[in-house]
């Protein structure tokens, strides 16, 4: 197959103008002194301040005597949300490890509205981990070292448990290893013998006769998983299906909206209802194959997934960057593909196509930075001054 591709860059630029402001915040303990009365330069929330050395002050007050303050913290930010936050998800995470038992969770709504029996202490424990895994990246973001190696050590000792309790060794099962258990475990990446685990889900799938048993979060988790590993075929023709369980028989039921269960909620359950709507996101990130690879969509990966029942696709998504179009079409034994990437981003375009063919832009060669998985990746950048 010839791969042929064309690149239109459309560039732009923004004006605009902020303000900075800094307001005092405090971290205290859960003693009974508690402060008051904080104050940049004598005032309280100051919309701005005019040197680079504020005074700061506040008062302390307490109920008991002989009260101390010892120490204390300042914590500067331009938006005093991220400072709430970040105080937040610290006492969430102290909250989860004071209540788990044997360093798991056991108990919670599991992958609701699944068909098979669900893994409710499996899904618990992925559950507990999920927000330590997010609050390792947060304070690295925030450079608090200290902090992301204290919940990196933490979500460690999640994984190892969770895997000497729920894995099945040299068969790559969990738990009851319906399809939500491979899921679960290949998308947070548990699994030690992850080509194991994924047969384990194919098996799943084929014993369902390629109709999904997932509950909600499995649904999602599915696309992402199957995309990750380049089995798009596996997806569509899980997508594809148009009985019981599955999204076609919901339109073929007189459906103009997508119910809340896998079965027609004829009483209590929504008939319109975003809990399987991850479909909609296959169709972004597998067929136009718009992702991205850096907030805000600075840096975007194009990777189409072709499946040989479908001949073109086309996607747009309108990022804070500009918009992003994907367009592809298969032309005999020619891939054509046209695509916009906005100004003042980067991009790897990833062609389905091996070294023995050949690549083109406005009929002249192109040389791939690397070929992967069937793939010969492109990068290009799009500067604007």
């Amino acid at each position: 197959m010839n791969s042929k591709f064309i690149f239109k860059l459309v560039l732009f630029f923004f004006l605009f103008k902020f303000s900075l402001f800094t307001t005092p915040s405090f971290s205290q303990s859960t003693s009974s002194l508690l402060t008051d009365k904080l104050t940049c330069e004598y005032i309280q929330n100051p919309l701005g301040i005019d040197t680079k050395s504020p005074r700061l002050s506040w008062t302390l007050t307490s109920k008991e005597r002989d009260q101390v303050q010892t120490s204390y913290e300042l914590i500067v930010s331009d938006n005093l949300n991220d400072i709430n936050h970040c105080d937040a998800f610290a006492r969430q995470i102290i909250f989860l490890q004071s209540t788990a038992v044997e360093g798991l969770f056991h108990w919670d709504i599991s992958d609701h509205e699944a068909l098979d029996p669900t893994p409710e202490a499996f899904t618990a424990a992925s559950f507990y981990y999920h927000p330590v895994l997010g609050a390792t990246e947060f304070a690295g973001i925030l450079g608090k070292k200290a902090d992301s190696l204290k919940y990196d050590r933490l979500a460690r000792q999640i994984e190892n448990a969770f895997t000497q309790k729920y894995l099945v060794p040299t068969t790559g099962r969990f738990d009851n290893a319906t399809q939500s258990a491979p899921l679960f475990v290949l998308w947070y990446e548990f699994s030690p013998e992850k080509n194991k685990t994924f047969d384990v889900l194919l098996e799943e799938f084929a014993r369902h006769d390629w109709h999904l048993s997932t509950g909600i979060f499995s649904t999602k988790m599915m696309f992402d998983v199957l995309r990750e590993n380049n089995r798009n075929d596996v997806a569509f023709r899980v997508a594809n299906q148009r009985d019981y369980p599955g999204w076609g028989n919901m339109p073929a039921n007189g459906a103009t909206t997508l119910w809340k269960t896998w079965k027609y909620p004829e009483s209590c359950p929504s008939q319109n209802h975003p809990m399987f709507g991850s479909i909609n996101e296959w169709f972004y990130r597998s067929l136009p194959g718009i992702n991205s690879a850096a907030p805000g969509f600075k840096k975007i990966i194009i990777k189409p997934q072709p499946e040989k029942e479908i001949t073109w696709a086309k996607g747009r998504y309108e990022s804070v960057y500009g918009t992003i179009t994907c367009d592809w079409k298969t032309t005999g034994n020619d891939f054509i593909l046209k695509i916009i990437i906005p100004a003042n981003s980067t991009a790897e375009i990833w062609l389905p196509a091996t070294q023995k063919e050949s690549i083109t832009e406005s009929k002249k060669a192109v040389t791939a930075s690397r070929y992967e998985n069937g793939y010969a990746v492109v990068n290009i950048e799009t500067i604007f001054v």
